[in-house]
């Protein structure tokens, strides 16, 4: 945590943590049950993500890919195939996800 916390504030931004993400209680709820205000809940949650008290990571079905990557090499006889997983149906974010991974591909296909 960057900048220095008062230990009743880590103390409460715990609490709320664990209700909002291990709990799934709403903002207002937890604000009525730690006597606090839905904007101070709001303000602890995103100082707990900014201050690495809270991290996510996102399980991608890897082995379904690959299996759909060999699937397609086999049909059309190509050597190379990558296949972005898709998880929203809004085609900015579908072509963002694309480009990303034909981007970190790039280098090991173009030489110097």
């Amino acid at each position: 945590m960057t900048k220095s916390i008062d230990e009743h504030e880590l103390d409460l931004m715990i609490h709320v943590v664990k209700k909002y993400y291990e709990m799934g209680m709403t903002q207002e709820q937890i604000a009525k049950e730690e006597f606090v205000s839905k904007s101070t809940v709001s303000r602890l949650l995103k100082k707990s993500i900014d201050g690495g008290l809270v991290t996510f990571q996102f399980r991608y079905p890897i082995d379904q890919i690959k299996d759909l990557e060999r699937e397609f090499r086999q049909l059309f006889h190509v050597d190379k195939v990558r296949i972005a997983p898709t998880f929203k149906e809004d085609f900015d974010t579908r072509m963002t996800d694309t480009c990303r991974m034909a981007a970190s591909d790039l280098c090991n296909i173009i030489e110097p």
